[in-house]
């Protein structure tokens, strides 16, 4: 099985902000959150446990390999989208502050990547390499991904053999885990 698990909110997600490669503190509700995940997956035990090199994820993850006996790896392929000069901004203060880039931004072409930030081609790329990883490990009992909402809807698109363009009509709140099982023969289907 497949676990996917979303860190808890933060206080970016709060207040609005594109926060990818940055790291925002949590918030009162997101330290419940992590709380929560771990109670929820208490009596699971973990082969392995992949998270996202953000501290918001890696936090998680670090308490729950624990409770296993093992070590999180970070994997980069697993960090959120970057966001470049968006970071740290809020919707509006990132139309005001850079309106050509948003411009060219809300045209929504995979291929444009905002100032010191990347595509979304680029960002597929790499969360497709990560989950043929997990693919590959359906030998394994138990694997968790501790990472971002925007990486879990494109993991359950790759996972599921879907198109990667439909992400966006998969959406993880904070704190959330999604469970994924993969048969030996390849086949995969969402645990609800």
């Amino acid at each position: 099985m497949i676990y996917l698990i979303r860190h808890g909110q933060t206080q970016a997600n709060v207040l609005g902000q594109y926060v990818g490669h940055q790291d925002s503190p949590l918030t009162q509700t997101g330290q419940e959150q992590h709380a929560a995940v771990l109670a929820q997956l208490d009596d699971t035990k973990f082969d392995r446990i992949y998270t996202s090199p953000s501290e918001r994820c890696a936090m998680l993850a670090d308490t729950l390999a624990d409770a296993n006996g093992i070590q999180a790896a970070r994997d980069t392929r697993i960090l959120e989208f970057s966001f470049g000069i968006f970071e740290g901004l809020t919707y509006e203060q990132a139309k005001e502050a850079h309106p050509e880039s948003w411009s060219d931004w809300v045209k929504g072409s995979s291929d444009f990547a905002l100032p010191d930030g990347e595509s979304i081609r680029a960002f597929e790329t790499r969360v497709k390499a990560f989950a043929g990883l997990l693919k590959e490990s359906r030998s394994v009992e138990n694997i968790a991904a501790v990472t971002h909402g925007g990486v879990i809807g494109s993991l359950i698109c790759c996972s599921l053999s879907l198109n990667i363009a439909e992400k966006w009509r998969f959406k993880a709140e904070n704190g959330t885990v999604v469970r994924i099982q993969i048969t030996h023969d390849g086949f995969a289907y969402l645990v609800l």
